[in-house]
């Protein structure tokens, strides 16, 4: 009896013929040893044992599986995660011989970042094996090698296209796919990879060649997978048949004394060896009400002791009081308007993260009582599963368009997830993109006074992030109140964004000299989003030239003063224009003031436009001599008292050179911009005197699209 032997070495997408040849491998990437044989066997799934022991750089072993890949071919697969030079050892042994062969490589740094992981520094969040963050949005389309994709075609029907243009579409859009397998059963779009025919421990080698190709072609757009071993759907009636038994079947299937269950682990094992180099996430059943937890229990332990890499290990329907059990992976499928899905979802994560575990939903969209189509709704949930630390998955039907159907009728119409819907998904993943793991849920004192808006975010304590949407109404605008926002004292670099277009609409800077910064939020029709960031000290934001329009009201430059100061502050207020080097922000004179101790001691003017209606902000530059926080007060005509004019919660300004910018949306909501009639600048509880230059009082405006800082 003749036996050949081939080492093969797969590196990324290149095939190479010997393994001596492949000195490097990237990290993270595929490394193969592929062994050939003559040798006949009844079942060379388990007739033939192939392993490899691999180790590393700094001497650890890690020992992995193969498996018979089809035909006269064995495969061992790893992915090498620490640089360094790896030396490896393969044997492969047959009814009474055995093959071995040793060789070794280099793994190299790559732009890769590895397998999920649980993050260490959030339990909610996924990070890769380097350390990068992981913020998921995902899709299941139940199509292998061939996608529903932007249908329908032009005939009306179910249209598809090849995984690959599909998985160009949504680069930049989407990193997580899920893909279900089954034991004999096609239900729900799944794959079998045991039919059962030849026997439960005889699988369909096409079926898993077929899979081979997809992964690779998911590696090879850095999308993340999930895994479904059984497709199962027991709570959704009685007509599923698995090679092991009947769906409901907790005696002779489900079960830790069922005679099958060598056979079911086995199949464990096997698919564990042939994709565990590809998946990042192990889910045992899909939509699964019958099985114990004790059997759930046994599966988790047969697949950790297969795998060498340690995969998160789930469940669906989940079951998070299970130890065993580190993902929650809910479905859910809504007959709710876009206005009301957020606030349904923010309940429901309160219950699913009482666990302490991430949450990842593995299904998401519409009942079929509302059409597929519906951009802003997967917009909305997307960034309100970020900003509440959950990932999401859609199942996607993007073959063709629904249309609303009875709603007591069974069914689902599923999500499409077109064009508009990947360029909103993109935004977002711009957004998030390098952001760190480490932000937790942002302290908001006052969330509930905007009663049209609803609004979540997190924070490091230097980086803020918030996402507003506006819930009453997609049709009307609303002009928030500023939300008070825990920060701790400091100046911040703030700039919204359209989650829609990713325009920017607001960029500033804003500080404040208590723990709570007033924010203010710009005008709202559906969302916006915000990120704000810490300044350093002495740190200055320059305008971008031709960024703006501005109508200059007090440049100072005509040696002139259009500022008083009230009969009561009088003695409280010391002003002059002066050309002070390193004080005038444009030109070379500016406007000295000293504000000595007092109550509220201040200056004003009335020397200025009525109507402000054509600008979106007033904005000057403060260089300060000490850290100090400056008020706005703006009065129109009809201002009697505190109730009727517009009063900010105060400008924190550091030592040194600042903007402060007062929004007109905000002057909006307590006077009318066609009837301005003063402005008053001013501290509160002065008690040793304090010096600043003011200087370029504008109104400004943003040109077209950029943004205004």
């Amino acid at each position: 009896m003749s036996r050949r032997l081939l080492i093969g070495v797969l590196l990324g997408l290149t095939l190479c013929v010997s393994a001596a040849s492949a000195a490097d491998v990237p990290r993270y990437e595929l490394f193969e040893v592929t062994f050939t044989s003559d040798e006949t066997f009844a079942n060379p799934f388990w007739e033939a044992a192939v392993w490899a022991v691999f180790t590393s750089p700094d001497g650890r072993e890690v020992r992995v599986d193969g498996y018979h890949h089809g035909g006269k071919e064995w495969k061992v697969r790893f992915v090498p995660g620490v640089p360094g030079k790896w030396t490896w050892s393969a044997t492969m042994a047959g009814k009474g011989t055995s093959l071995r062969q040793t060789g070794e490589f280099t793994c190299v740094k790559s732009s890769r970042h590895g397998f999920l992981r649980v993050s260490k520094a959030n339990p909610f969040r996924f990070e890769y094996d380097d350390g990068t963050p992981a913020y998921l949005i995902g899709y299941q389309h139940g199509g292998l090698l061939r996608v529903g994709h932007d249908g329908p075609g032009p005939d009306g029907k179910w249209r598809s296209v090849a995984l690959e243009d599909y998985l160009k579409d949504f680069d930049g859009a989407a990193n997580l796919n899920r893909t279900n397998l089954s034991c004999g059963d096609r239900r729900g779009m799944s794959h079998a990879v045991l039919k059962g025919d030849k026997g439960l421990d005889y699988y369909d080698v096409e079926t898993a060649a077929t899979l081979d190709e997809t992964y690779r072609l998911y590696h090879k757009y850095n999308v993340s997978q999930i895994l479904i071993f059984y497709q199962d759907m027991s709570l959704w009636g009685s007509a599923g048949q698995s090679c092991f038994g009947h769906i409901h079947d907790v005696v002779n299937y489900k079960n830790v004394n069922a005679a099958n269950l060598p056979m079911q682990e086995k199949y464990l094992k096997y698919i564990v060896a042939r994709y565990g180099a590809f998946v990042d996430i192990w889910e045992l059943f899909n939509e699964d009400t019958y099985a114990p937890n004790d059997y759930l229990a046994h599966l988790a332990k047969v697949i950790r002791d297969a795998d060498p890499y340690d995969h998160p290990v789930t469940t669906n329907y989940e079951r998070p009081d299970q130890a065993w059990c580190e993902v929650v992976c809910p479905h859910e499928y809504v007959s709710i308007s876009a206005e009301q899905v957020d606030g349904h979802l923010v309940n429901e994560f309160g219950r699913l993260k009482a666990w302490g575990k991430p949450v990842q939903y593995t299904e998401f969209g519409n009942k079929r009582n509302f059409s597929n189509v519906d951009p802003i709704k997967w917009r909305i949930v997307v960034w309100t599963c970020w900003a509440n630390e959950v990932g999401m998955l859609f199942w996607s039907m993007s073959g063709t368009k629904t249309v609303p159907a009875d709603r007591n009728k069974p069914g689902n119409a599923n999500t499409y997830l077109g064009p508009e819907t990947r360029k909103s998904f993109r935004i977002l993943m711009d957004f998030v993109r390098e952001l760190p793991v480490d932000m937790r849920p942002v302290t908001i004192i006052n969330p509930n006074h905007n009663r049209d808006v609803r609004v979540g975010g997190l924070s490091n304590g230097d980086l803020f992030c918030l996402y507003v949407h506006h819930w009453t109404s997609h049709e009307t605008t609303v002009n928030p109140e500023p939300f008070l926002l825990w920060t701790g004292p400091g100046r911040f670099h703030v700039t919204w964004i359209d989650p829609a277009t990713g325009q920017v609409v607001r960029d500033y800077e804003a500080g404040t000299g208590q723990n709570v910064l007033p924010l203010s939020v710009p005008p709202v029709k559906i969302d916006v989003a915000c990120r704000m960031r810490r300044m350093k000290p002495g740190e200055v934001l320059l305008p971008r030239p031709g960024e703006t329009e501005s109508r200059v009201l007090f440049s100072f430059e005509d040696g002139v003063n259009p500022f008083s100061a009230e009969e009561d502050v009088k003695d409280a207020v010391e002003m002059s224009v002066v050309a002070e080097a390193g004080k005038a922000t444009t030109g070379a004179r500016s406007l000295r003031v000293v504000l000595k101790p007092h109550d509220w001691p201040g200056i004003n003017t009335t020397r200025i436009p009525a109507d402000w209606t054509q600008y979106e902000a007033l904005r000057f530059d403060v260089t300060a001599d000490q850290d100090m926080t400056l008020a706005v007060r703006i009065d129109d005509v009809d201002t009697k008292d505190y109730s009727t004019r517009y009063n900010s919660r105060g400008s924190f300004v550091t030592k040194g050179r600042n903007t402060v910018t007062v929004w007109l949306s905000d002057v909006a909501t307590g006077v009318d911009p066609k009837k301005i009639k003063a402005v008053y600048l001013f501290s509160m509880g002065v008690g040793r005197p304090m010096t600043f230059t003011l200087d370029n009082v504008r109104l400004e405006r943003r040109r077209e699209p950029g943004p205004l800082r």
